[in-house]
């Protein structure tokens, strides 16, 4: 129930521990930034449950990966990693080291009053909203995290919305997509701003009474040959 607890990028006391499935796939090798995308760290497989591990040293946050599968039909492609939190900027889709920082959060107030009522009893006015798309600054680039902090949520305030719903935030590689045709189910796109740059966004909504929801849609399958479509040479998460 919790895969991204497991799989993906972990810092351990060791180093990072990376972890794939791909039960199918005839070798998988870590490549990225900290060996200079060669082919020279195999990972092992545990056969039970089509696993792949590894742990190094030599990774650090920030680097850039991949995984390298020889598939079931001895091809071999460079794939993302499925349980990645973070990836690197358009038109590249590696993933990136990352941890998300500790933040003390100043919305305990919304969170006790929200628990205490019954959302089936309370009316409810949600504004829909594409994120890159509402606002662009004069020289066509979209507004950030920050932005959508200072112009969205007195919008909302004013125009007495209970809660914003964003389309997927989610990575996708596609500037003009709605965010449907994820790559990285568990990652905020880069497109956006960081992780915490959310959380605080978050934060800010919830200290004007605003609630979010945030779309994961996973029905969009998007089938750029480097990202999920036959993982391991077959139909693994199709």
């Amino acid at each position: 129930f919790y895969a991204h607890h497991f799989l993906g990028a972990h810092r351990m006391e060791e180093g990072y521990v990376f972890r794939v499935w791909a039960p199918n796939a005839l070798a998988v090798s870590l490549v990225g930034d900290f060996n200079d995308w060669q082919d020279t760290l195999p990972m092992e497989k545990d056969e039970v449950s089509g696993v792949w591990q590894i742990t190094t040293k030599d990774a650090k946050e920030g680097d850039l990966y991949k995984f390298k599968v020889r598939q079931a039909d001895g091809r071999e492609l460079l794939k993302i990693d499925p349980f990645a939190i973070r990836f690197e900027k358009r038109p590249g889709n590696a993933a990136k080291l990352y941890q998300f920082p500790e933040k003390k959060w100043r919305d305990g107030l919304w969170r006790g009053r929200t628990k205490r009522s019954n959302p089936f009893k309370r009316p409810i006015n949600i504004y829909e909203i594409h994120a890159s798309s509402w606002k662009h600054h004069e020289d066509g680039s979209p507004y950030s995290l920050a932005d959508l902090t200072e112009e969205l949520i007195p919008y909302l305030v004013e125009k007495k919305y209970t809660h914003v719903e964003f389309m997927p935030l989610m990575e996708h590689p596609l500037d003009r997509s709605w965010g449907y045709q994820l790559i990285g189910y568990f990652a905020l796109s880069s497109y956006y701003g960081t992780p915490a740059q959310f959380q605080d966004f978050v934060e800010a909504c919830h200290l004007n009474n605003i609630g979010v929801f945030v779309d994961w849609v996973p029905g969009h399958y998007c089938i750029n040959e480097d990202t999920l479509p036959y993982y391991d040479g077959t139909p693994q998460f199709e």
